[in-house]
């Protein structure tokens, strides 16, 4: 309609008085009543002849058929504009249901009761207004970077408890500390670096990272880096902490050195990079976000995807799907909850912390239950050849 509305326009402009109708009969070969009433509203005029010339004018049955095939290319124009815009919603509302997933499977997942049955996961209190980007354990105490720009903050959490020592209810995570970013920064992942002295917290866009003291939060540097898309996502330590791993939202890996980072004088960062690839349809995988370290393996969410996947970085292999799609299901959520996203390891506890951005609820498991998820590679996931 809107394309079509545009010819409409552009043929009024042009002073083009014959109705469609008109030209829409011509084009279809109903001649009869339509040249009669053309040839009544569209008479040539008379016009007296200057000095020796004498003017002339077009047959009027050829002005006619002119006018209407003009009317006739205007409709055609605006119908292809029509079917342009058509095309576009079509390809919004696909992306947007690509996005979110198949929905048939996971509402089969809703109805079944197996995993509820044999879980032992609990569920803990999480601030629904945290868009989390990052999350990490170090020394009993839970950090969550998260972002939005305005709303990013770098925070310092008390742990999730099963129970209280000596008998009690579970506790949940309360908030101890936390530094706001400044509001044209949108805050991304964090990781424990420098033997879990300092922090580091990545921006989406800026290309902008920041390193805190650990303690006070204080910033104590911040640099500038550049990635394959040149966006900071997730980030993790490799190598007992001589390395980070970066993701930027494609399906590379970007290998920072630690010292290059702590340096006092500017010097180049980055050490390398792999792509991850699924062994079995050698294609790459992509949107790859959040990231945490789990002995020799790490371990990332995919955004707008329930998958978490296991990869060898050093290979770059996906070694794993895990499948959580029934942690908590699409049907169960808000409209205000967005997707899966922060990956969290307690070494002490061989816990695993999971949660989302704007979810309410934190997820604990044990790392056995944690890895029991693995499946299948989902079918409808985004590959790339490369």
């Amino acid at each position: 309609s809107l394309g079509l509305g545009l010819g409409l326009r552009l043929g009024l402009r042009l002073r083009l008085r014959l109705r469609l109708r008109l030209a829409l009969r011509l084009r279809l070969g109903h001649s009869s009543c339509c040249w009669a009433y053309m040839h009544r509203r569209h008479k040539p005029k008379k016009k007296k002849a200057r000095s020796s010339r004498t003017m002339t004018t077009a047959p009027p049955d050829q002005a006619a058929k002119d006018m209407a095939a003009k009317w006739a290319r205007y409709y055609r124009g605006g119908v292809f504009f029509a079917c342009l815009t058509v095309m576009a919603a079509m390809g919004v509302v696909g992306h947007s249901y690509q996005a979110l997933g198949n929905r048939a499977p996971q509402q089969e997942l809703v109805e079944s009761t197996e995993f509820e049955r044999g879980s032992t996961i609990r569920r803990h209190d999480h601030d629904s207004s945290f868009f989390t980007q990052g999350l990490f354990v170090h020394n009993g105490t839970l950090f969550e970077g998260t972002g939005m720009r305005g709303h990013s903050l770098l925070v310092k959490l008390s742990m999730p408890l099963a129970e209280v020592p000596g008998g009690g209810a579970a506790v949940d995570p309360k908030v101890e500390h936390k530094v706001p970013l400044e509001s044209r920064f949108f805050g991304e992942g964090i990781c424990g670096i420098d033997g879990g002295n300092k922090i580091i917290q990545l921006t989406w866009q800026k290309k902008t990272y920041f390193i805190y003291d650990a303690e006070t939060f204080e910033e104590v540097a911040r640099g500038s880096f550049s990635t394959k898309k040149n966006q900071g996502w997730g980030i993790t330590p490799w190598r007992d902490g001589e390395e980070v791993i970066v993701s930027d939202g494609s399906e590379t890996l970007h290998f920072w050195g630690v010292p290059e980072l702590l340096g006092e004088t500017p010097r180049q960062i980055e050490i390398k990079r792999v792509q991850v690839k699924d062994p079995v349809s050698q294609l790459t995988v992509q949107k790859i976000n959040e990231l945490e370290t789990i002995g020799n393996r790490i371990y990332a969410n995919l955004w707008y995807e329930d998958y978490i996947v296991e990869i060898d970085p050093d290979e770059g292999i996906v070694t794993k799907w895990l499948d959580f799609r029934r942690l908590w299901p699409h049907t169960d959520r808000p409209r205000k909850a967005d997707c899966l996203n922060g990956i969290a390891y307690d070494e002490d506890k061989n816990e695993v912390i999971l949660t989302g951005k704007y979810w309410p609820h934190y997820f604990v498991m044990t790392l056995e239950e944690f890895l029991s998820h693995a499946g299948p590679k989902p079918p409808n996931h985004r590959f790339r050849y490369f």
